[in-house]
């Protein structure tokens, strides 16, 4: 219900919850975006004795993806929906250009991942073409058929020009 005309009180008032917006969210956002990509872990140590001392250790490692930080998660972390999110990035302009850059970094970390051999590729394709900007890039060639109503009867597009051809030559070659 609205409030009564003339109710000074209730001009320009916002209903509702007060929003939890804070402006540290913007480097929160791109601190919490802006975990590399991935780590060496060691999968194997070699040790060889001498005198029953260790004399040598040779560590093998490989390289494995670091958990991928999320839009969804941040939103955990903070205790809000995603909605909230993306309201607070059209009200402020500083937390839009802080969630734009944490998309990039986001996207960069999947790339990166990606091109690693990290992730499995059908994985990597299908999450980086629904939570990205990337997307394959389809040509696609159409054919029409038009018909062209020309002085009372019906010619397709083809026809038309076909006859306007044949009239152009018997316009520069006349019969005699």
């Amino acid at each position: 219900m609205p409030a009564p005309k003339g109710n000074q009180y209730a001009l320009n008032a916002k209903s509702g919850r007060p929003t939890k917006y804070k402006p540290e969210y913007c480097e929160e956002i791109i601190k919490y975006f802006s975990v590399k990509p991935n780590k060496k872990e060691i999968t194997a140590i070699s040790q060889a004795y001498k005198k029953g001392e260790v004399s040598f250790e040779k560590k093998e490692y490989k390289l494995v993806p670091n958990e991928l930080p999320t839009i969804t998660k941040f939103c955990e972390k903070k205790g809000i929906a995603q909605t909230t999110l993306l309201e607070w990035a059209n009200e402020h302009k500083e937390f839009s250009l802080a969630l734009n850059r944490a998309k990039e970094l986001y996207k960069n970390f999947l790339v990166e991942n990606g091109l690693l051999g990290l992730y499995n590729s059908i994985f990597a394709i299908f999450v980086a073409k629904n939570t990205t900007d990337m997307k394959d890039k389809i040509e696609t060639d159409i054919e029409a058929h038009l018909v062209i109503p020309i002085y009372g009867g019906r010619k397709t597009i083809q026809e038309y020009h076909s006859n306007q051809e044949n009239l152009q030559l018997e316009s520069k070659n006349p019969r005699s």
